[in-house]
């Protein structure tokens, strides 16, 4: 399958992932490679990936009572990238989190542009 998605981590993303206990960082990973390996809409019926609005996304592991979310954004093709995460405590995702992603989104499209890609 060629359209399969594929992710690159930010620096704020691999500092959260470098940051967890063991097994919550495998979870995660084992969740971003699920994704990968089985595509977004698949990903999205298992509830695995979810909307937040117009081009981003939040991955959603669930480890024992550790919720660890990646929020994420489509770059071109099938790339995406995984710009920051957290360990979600509410029922809602944290606006704190959603601005972030959205700053990151917006540095990374304007840098990419500025070069030229």
């Amino acid at each position: 399958m060629g359209n399969l998605p594929s992710f690159s981590f930010g620096e704020e993303f691999k500092v959260f992932l470098s940051n967890l206990p063991v097994k919550d960082a495998q979870k995660l990973m084992w969740t971003i490679r699920t994704v990968e390996n089985i595509g977004i809409l698949e990903s999205s019926r298992l509830q695995i990936i979810k909307r937040i609005e117009k081009n981003l996304f939040e991955l959603r592991s669930i480890e024992g009572s550790d919720i660890q979310r990646g929020l994420y954004f489509h770059v071109q093709n099938n790339r995406y990238f995984i710009s920051n995460g957290f360990t979600k405590k509410t029922r809602k995702t944290p606006t704190y989190e959603i601005r972030r992603a959205r700053q990151i989104r917006h540095l990374y499209m304007e840098d990419k542009n500025d070069k030229g890609i």
